[in-house]
């Protein structure tokens, strides 16, 4: 498949198969610079030359089933440069150096990398000192290289990751739902299994490995990419590059670049969807653009929310996430954050409140404070009594509204 995704035959089963039968290709591995390799049930084998204007030729590494059973699994792991290849219960390195093989040949014997070599055992949960060979519970499934050098292997419904070494083996936590996906790591470091069942593509950013207290998934999004730029990092926002029809778009917020679907960003937030509409605004055809005054960290989330319909923010956020999402348009956010900020509210702080959300025109929050205030005014005026005099000072005409209120109230019989 080229970049334009149309798709055609690289390889004829003849120069695959040779005179032998065909046998269905259980796994594939791209190794970049036009490199695939390819397992089947009893070779593995090697396709080069697939980049443009090239002839492809085929070299067989391994001419023969493992003695464990038919190969099942296949990874390349671009960290190491190794090429890792599995039976049902058995995984294997194989030799990838040039020469030998052709159809049929291939004298090159994969390397046995599990418990029958007693190089490679495993922990029952992190932490534990107890070890033992691993076996799989299920059958191997499948392989997974990750980008920081190890291999992630599908057993059953769990998913397990092998250190670059081949000496320890855990299960990944948080990951369960692995039975009938189809899972790929990207080059960035993402997880993304398609959930046939369920009919959804699961993401979990950098760091899905590790258990962590913010979600594993969120880790990416408040990551982004630390990268330098060209575009002006300084207040408000401005725009570099062309898209040249690109469905993403780099949003650079502080240090961080974060690549999102403008379809995505256009679907949750009014500020992007008239952005990105808009011949006028150089951003609607832009490559990436910059997001001035915005803590990175709270529109991470808020771009996490619009992926997952999660939104996940902790305390001393919940400001900071008001005003963006007041200002990024997204209205639903601010009604979710709405109970939240009440919710910290006290006698003693609730000045203070309605003095930031006046400031920043938070006009969807103001009426739910004041309603507080007002419940709450005897108390405020004992806790905070200077406050008041602050906010007759700095917002005259809410000071009188709240005040006339309080008076109209005790007033009634």
């Amino acid at each position: 498949m080229d970049s334009s995704n149309v798709v055609s035959r690289a390889v004829g089963s003849k120069q695959l198969w040779g005179s032998s039968s065909k046998a269905p290709v259980a796994a594939t591995a791209a190794a970049g610079a036009g490199n695939v390799y390819m397992a089947a049930k009893d070779r593995l084998l090697k396709v080069s030359g697939l980049a443009a204007g090239s002839q492809p030729t085929v070299t067989t590494l391994c001419g023969q089933a493992a003695s464990s059973g038919d190969w099942v699994g296949l990874t390349f792991n671009p960290a190491t440069q190794a090429l890792v290849a599995a039976t049902n219960d058995e995984l294997y390195e194989v030799p990838t150096a040039d020469g030998g093989g052709g159809v049929g040949g291939g004298s090159r014997q994969p390397i046995s990398i599990s418990a029958n070599t007693g190089r490679y055992r495993c922990s029952t949960s992190p932490g534990c000192g107890f070890m033992f060979p691993w076996k799989p519970r299920h059958g191997v499934q499948g392989l997974l290289a990750t980008v920081d050098g190890g291999v992630c292997i599908l057993d059953g419904s769990s998913l397990l990751e092998m250190d670059e070494e081949y000496g320890d083996i855990r299960a990944v936590p948080g990951i369960d739902d692995m039975h009938g996906s189809l899972p790929t790591v990207t080059a960035s470091g993402w997880l993304a299994i398609g959930a046939l069942r369920e009919r959804v593509l699961k993401l979990y950013g950098p760091g899905f490995r590790t258990r962590q207290y913010t979600p594993a998934p969120l880790v990416s999004f408040l990551g982004g990419v630390r990268a330098a730029s060209s575009v002006d990092h300084g207040g408000g926002s401005s725009a570099a590059g062309s898209s040249n029809g690109s469905p993403v778009l780099t949003v650079r917020v502080g240090d961080r670049a974060f690549v999102a679907h403008r379809a995505l960003l256009a679907e949750h937030s009014g500020y992007f969807r008239q952005l990105l509409a808009s011949e006028g605004f150089a951003e609607s055809g832009a490559a990436e653009m910059t997001l001035g005054e915005a803590d990175p960290d709270v529109f991470g989330r808020l771009l996490f929310y619009m992926y997952s319909g999660v939104l996940y923010l902790l305390e001393p956020q919940l400001k900071a996430a008001a005003q963006l999402a007041d200002r990024l348009m997204m209205p639903d956010v601010c009604e979710q954050l709405k109970p939240r900020l009440l919710a910290a509210c006290t006698p003693a702080t609730i000045i203070s409140y309605l003095l930031w959300a006046e400031e920043h025109n938070l006009t969807a929050l103001i009426p739910a404070l004041k309603h507080f205030f007002l419940e709450h005014c005897k108390a405020v005026a004992e806790a905070v009594p200077a406050q008041l005099d602050e906010l007759t000072a700095r917002h005259p005409a809410l000071a009188a509204e709240l005040f006339r209120t309080v008076a109209r109230q005790a007033s009634r019989p």
